[in-house]
């Protein structure tokens, strides 16, 4: 189901890069990321900077085995289900995880950012 993906986004947190990892049926609300983070400035990280941070392009960014430590928010949603599918490196590859086991790997805080 849409809601069991696990979305791995990027974001440019005041220069930092950040990882939200929502459920595919939600919307990440910079607002709220901004607040949860205390940061002034929260956009979309450009290709670039994702690439960067994570050794990996936009769409494929698995949430967890990046180049940089790079923080990892969990949206609590996702811990509802028994499986998740999260990005395994490239747009057109998923891997099946428990959510779990995605909180250990990725050193993930949960994080209601969501809109």
């Amino acid at each position: 189901a849409v809601e069991q993906i696990a979305s791995g986004l990027v974001f440019n947190a005041d220069g930092v890069p950040v990882m939200v990892v929502t459920s595919g049926a939600n919307r990440v609300s910079e607002d709220r990321l901004a607040a949860h983070l205390g940061a002034e400035d929260v956009a979309m990280a450009d290709p670039d900077l994702v690439r960067e941070a994570t050794g990996y392009g936009i769409g494929g960014v698995p949430p967890f085995c990046h180049d940089r430590q790079v923080p990892v928010l969990i949206d609590p949603r996702l811990l509802e289900f028994d499986t998740l599918w999260a990005a395994a490196g490239t747009p057109q590859t998923v891997f099946p995880i428990d959510p779990d086991d995605l909180v250990a790997a990725a050193d993930a805080t949960t994080a209601d950012v969501t809109e």
